[in-house]
């Protein structure tokens, strides 16, 4: 799919990723999260599951964005694993137009949008509380510093069936 970002500047694409954009994922995770950031061999092996979602957003065709959601069929919920923006594009809606693409995506194969977010990352946690993400619970000591992670979710709209 090759979307204009609904919420993002024109100039803004969005795409489903895939093993070609391992490399420009790995190097905006690096950027982003620093010693947080998945190695490039994981991001691979996530891009390979087709039962995840897995969008990059683009500008001039350079990655400034990303996300990935990975299906919990117990729970009935799609878990956002990663998404980011690289920093010279926050606040230009690319995190919120990749969200949004991945709920409506989401929408029908999960009841509930789940992620977990650095407890100090204050500017995530407004994004995501201005998309409607609530918390939920606190994952102790989540991140390999010891911070913990708050975990905030979102239920998705049903499916419309249009008769």
């Amino acid at each position: 799919m090759n979307a204009t970002a609904a919420h993002a500047r024109p100039d803004i694409a969005l795409r489903g990723a895939g093993l070609r954009d391992v490399v420009a994922i790995w190097r905006l995770q690096k950027m982003i999260f620093g010693r947080d950031a998945y190695d490039a061999l994981t991001i691979g092996l996530m891009l390979l599951d087709p039962r995840q979602i897995h969008l990059q957003a683009l500008c001039e065709g350079e990655a400034v964005g990303f996300i990935d959601c990975e299906r919990n069929f117990f729970e009935s919920t799609m878990w956002i694993v990663m998404v980011g923006t690289h920093p010279r594009f926050w606040g230009r809606g690319i995190a919120s137009a990749l969200i949004g693409e991945a709920e409506r995506r989401a929408a029908g194969q999960a009841t509930r949008l789940k992620l977990t977010v650095r407890r100090s990352n204050e500017r995530a946690i407004a994004l995501y509380t201005h998309l409607g993400f609530e918390h939920a619970t606190v994952s102790v000591r989540y991140y390999n510093d010891g911070e913990d992670g708050l975990i905030m979710e979102k239920p998705l709209p049903r499916p419309t069936i249009e008769v």
